[in-house]
């Protein structure tokens, strides 16, 4: 993910407790305050949750970008 995204969006739990420190929390990330929801990000992350998990899990580039345009002409 790149570095500008990644600090869009807020870390899951900033208070330094116990849950928090044995991974008892889930990790629910959610944007930054002061950006649209509108905007390019948001957007992009709720369509990536969308896509079948087979799609996201693909390690090569070539076979992902295969599927993904086979997933987009088939339901978009």
């Amino acid at each position: 993910m790149p570095k500008y995204v990644y600090d869009m969006i807020s870390a899951p739990f900033d208070v330094r407790t116990r849950m928090a420190d044995t991974e008892s929390l889930r990790d629910t990330r959610k944007m930054k305050k002061g950006i649209p929801t509108s905007t390019f990000i948001p957007r992009a992350i709720i369509l990536w949750n969308s896509l079948p998990i087979s799609i996201r899990m693909e390690k090569v580039p070539f076979k992902f970008e295969e599927e993904l345009l086979v997933y987009v002409k088939n339901n978009y």
